[in-house]
C-alpha cells in the first residue's frame, strides 16, 4: 500500500457509533438512534483537567407522532455506561454496532 492510499484511506467508522432503541409512551414507535462517540457526548473534568464522565442529552422524535423523547446517558471515561435517563419514552436497548 502506497503513501497517499495510506493517507487517503478511511478509518473504520464502527468503533466511533453506539447505537440505542427508544420506544415512545404515546404511540409505540420503536426509534433507533445513533450516538456519535467522538463529537456528542459532552466531557466532564476534574479539578487537575483529566476526563472523569461524559454526559449526553438528546431530543428524539419519531415519525408518527409528536411526543418528544428526551434521552440522558452517562458514560464512564471508556465510554461504558454508568446511568441512563429517559423521558417520554423507554429505552429499549442500547447495542453496540
Amino acid at each position: 500500500m502506497g503513501l497517499f492510499s495510506r493517507l487517503f484511506q478511511k478509518s473504520p467508522q464502527q468503533d466511533r457509533n453506539f447505537y440505542y432503541t427508544v420506544k415512545c409512551n404515546r404511540c409505540g414507535e420503536e426509534i433507533r438512534v445513533r450516538m456519535d462517540r467522538m463529537n456528542e457526548p459532552s466531557p466532564e473534568y476534574d479539578e487537575k483537567g483529566r476526563v472523569t464522565h461524559y454526559i449526553y442529552c438528546k431530543d428524539v422524535l419519531g415519525q408518527k407522532c409528536f411526543n418528544l423523547i428526551q434521552v440522558e446517558f452517562v458514560f464512564n471515561s471508556n465510554f461504558e455506561m454508568i446511568s441512563s435517563q429517559v423521558t417520554g419514552g423507554k429505552l429499549i436497548e442500547p447495542d453496540v454496532k
